[in-house]
């Protein structure tokens, strides 16, 4: 095999340019394209993972300066095997770096090679022999680019594609794919997937295409992919159309220099064509395992994310031997657990059964009692040989799960109030948007809010406490606007914020919108309809001023905040007219079984707060979002009549703190939660142990790792 002195030292060469290049780029520039490339120590750990003795054919569709592509290209000829190497890079100084180092990579190691420099989202690219299904290995990092917001035309090559070139492409590649009842659970997946995901949805979904059956799909992926609403279909595909082999997480955040999310490689095998073609629903339950790597900081040193552990010339493989025995010893710095697939397919199910593209892929309904209640399996895993009796939802027990309000346009509609009311009237200060002033507004224009989490300091919010307000002008319009019915006309002062509003232009440069014609807003002007009946206030015309009657779940009994520093955590809405903004995921209606403050508790537990880190999303500088969705899935203990009674009283208690929570309340929750799912008291205790040092784990886990930790 090709390999001389003077082509190696030439593509160390090249390979050490790369870093300065990494450097030079423009910011702006790399958000927009998603260049963040994935690095020598991670791109050599995925290739250990990933390659084998019957891979020939290999393609990255998103290539970058061509990390993968070379660490592929030097683990091939590790195992003495020639291979030919497809990349596709977008960027055209990006590719010409990536087509150099491809080709002294070639040439050292006696491979063939190309990159070409295009939009991988074009779908003369996949045709013949790159069509879909044609590569042994995809290996690739796909971009997390938001891309709605670019215009359907691109100036040259370094524009990301739009979501309408994604979708259009992924159509074609999906049409090409040679058997056709397979061809059709593609496009159910090409046409089912957000139009608010991101480019790595689509990019996913191209990659998966490409592998051949037998072949492996090997990815650099954000954890979120395991729990993000867009991540549903992507969790789906994987396990129609693949058998996951392997996942390797980052236990922390270090790998990337500019990431805020801690990353995962994720290695999985196709299916053939018939085993595809079996939905998910009407296959038998397995029994197979998913092998889960976490992988600390300190395992690293300057060539591997292995090295410390496996001080060997070649650390990556021998990690790859470590995790591919029966039972492999314990080491330090990695800790490795086995998720049953049962498991993961029934969380996968429970969440994609509400999906649009669920049945178009040909699955057939699911019973809600069947997935409810299901486990997060990284939950299960962390109990042990402990198990907990059956759990239910709040759904299964009469709550309601939503957001909180969203106007449209915060700076107009949110005001704080100054001062206590006088008489009929409350002086608010308007958003700096506006100029910040003061003014006087009738209070019954007023409704209080909750905007942010640092308006709640304890366990319950009174409206009576809020400083925040929302205009709720609802009956009253300005004179210019001629009302129908019964409207009354706002104070001067008030009229002329209104029309200043009306005039104002917000948003990033260059895309500024006035306020009544923004998306959300320019909705709430709606003339007299046909059936008055359709409208509260005393006239049956709205202006855009006034915002759609409040729902339910704007007023809810409890909420938590959708972004958390640390484990999620509730409140109680001690005076339900009070609004919660959409900051806040929100608990309405309720349970005659389970009232208000016993849910307050409940929701406050340790076992709570550890299912909601298993359930949540991980985000950038250690956030933890807890969506409505992730909180429908909360597995909730079934609780006797004594318990419940119990922990409503220790929630009224709690109700009234004003302070953090105490280790003293938590501590009385926990017994009489953990003594519902546990009936033996040293499980109990026991469980409680083992799920308070995974919450622990998971809140290290979002932290980013000192450099000195990494290196």
């Amino acid at each position: 095999m090709a390999n001389s002195p003077s082509t190696s030292s030439e593509l160390e060469a090249v390979r050490r340019r790369l870093r300065d290049y990494e450097l030079s780029l423009d910011r702006s520039k790399r958000k927009r394209l998603g260049q963040f490339f994935t690095g020598a120590r991670a791109s050599s750990l995925l290739a250990s993972l990933s390659f084998d003795d019957a891979v020939r054919s290999i393609v990255d569709p998103m290539a970058g300066h061509g990390d993968l592509l070379d660490a592929v290209a030097t683990r091939a000829a590790m195992h003495g095997q020639n291979v030919s190497l497809t990349g596709v890079e977008i960027d055209a100084p990006t590719s010409r770096l990536a087509e150099e180092r491809l080709s002294f990579a070639a040439a050292a190691y006696g491979h063939s090679g190309e990159i070409l420099n295009r939009d991988a989202f074009t779908p003369a690219i996949w045709r013949g022999a790159r069509g879909p299904g044609s590569f042994d290995l995809v290996i690739a990092n796909p971009p997390y680019v938001r891309y709605q917001s670019h215009s359907a035309t691109r100036a040259g090559d370094s524009q990301p594609p739009t979501a309408m070139d994604a979708r259009s492409a992924l159509r074609a590649l999906a049409d090409s794919v040679p058997d056709r009842s397979e061809s059709r659970v593609w496009l159910a997946l090409v046409e089912g997937y957000s139009g608010l995901a991101d480019l790595s949805v689509p990019s996913w979904l191209l990659c998966a295409m490409l592998v051949r059956p037998g072949g492996t799909l090997a990815l650099v992926v954000p954890k979120t992919w395991m729990n993000r609403d867009y991540a549903t279909i992507l969790q789906y595909l994987q396990l129609r159309f693949f058998q996951p082999s392997l996942i390797v997480e980052e236990h922390g955040v270090g790998w990337f220099e500019d990431a805020l999310v801690p990353a995962t490689l994720v290695v999985s095998r196709r299916l053939s064509v018939s085993e595809a073609l079996v939905p998910l629903t009407e296959r038998a339950v397995s029994d197979s395992l998913m092998t889960i790597a976490a992988i600390r900081p300190t395992a690293a040193d300057t060539q591997s994310l292995v090295g410390r552990v496996f001080p060997t010339p070649d650390p990556d493989g021998a990690f790859m031997q470590w995790l591919g025995s029966s039972e492999p010893l314990a080491i330090p710095h990695i800790a490795i657990r086995r998720v049953p697939w049962a498991a993961q397919q029934s969380a996968v199910l429970s969440r994609a059964r509400h999906e649009s593209w669920f049945k178009a892929a040909g699955e057939t309904a699911v019973s809600v009692s069947r997935f409810a209640a299901a486990l997060p399996p990284s939950l299960t895993h962390a109990l042990g040989s402990v198990t907990p009796r059956p759990t239910t939802t709040l759904e299964r027990l009469g709550f309601q799960i939503g957001q909180g309000l969203r106007t449209g346009c915060n700076a107009f509609f949110y005001v704080q109030a100054v001062g206590a009311p006088v008489g009929a009237m409350q002086t608010v200060r308007v958003s700096d948007t506006l100029g910040g002033i003061t003014l006087p507004v009738p209070t019954e224009l007023l409704r209080p809010v909750v905007r942010r989490q640092s308006e709640v300091s304890g366990f319950a919010v009174d409206g009576a406490s809020l400083a925040g307000r929302v205009l709720v002008l609802h009956g009253w319009a300005l004179p210019e606007d001629a009302p129908s019915g019964n409207c009354k006309l706002f104070p001067e002062r008030l009229a002329a914020l209104i029309r200043r509003a009306a005039t104002t232009a917000i948003g990033p440069p260059g895309r500024q919108v006035p306020i009544p014609e923004l998306s959300a807003v320019r909705t709430n002007n709606r003339t007299r309809p046909a059936s008055p009946a359709l409208f509260t206030d005393a006239s049956n015309d709205r202006y855009w001023y006034m915002l759609p009657d409040f729902a339910p779940r704007h007023q809810p009994v409890l909420a938590a905040p959708r972004v958390n520093s640390g484990s999620p955590y509730f409140f109680l809405n001690t005076s339900p007219p009070t609004l919660i903004d959409a900051n806040f995921s929100t608990i309405y209606s309720g349970s005659s079984a389970l009232p208000p403050p016993a849910l307050l508790a409940l929701l406050n537990s340790t076992w709570s707060r550890a299912c909601a880190e298993c359930i949540g999303t991980p985000m950038g500088g250690g956030a933890l979002k807890f969506e409505a969705t992730q909180l429908r899935e909360l597995p909730i203990p079934s609780l006797d009549a004594e318990g419940s009674a119990r922990l409503s009283e220790i929630g009224q208690a709690l109700s009234t703190l004003t302070h953090a929570r105490t280790d003293e309340s938590l501590s009385a929750i926990d017994t009489i939660v953990f003594a519902a799912l546990f009936p033996n008291p040293s499980d109990s205790q026991s469980a409680r142990n083992r799920l308070l040092a995974l919450i622990a784990d998971r809140q290290e886990q979002r932290v980013r790792a000192p450099k000195e930790a990494i290196l």
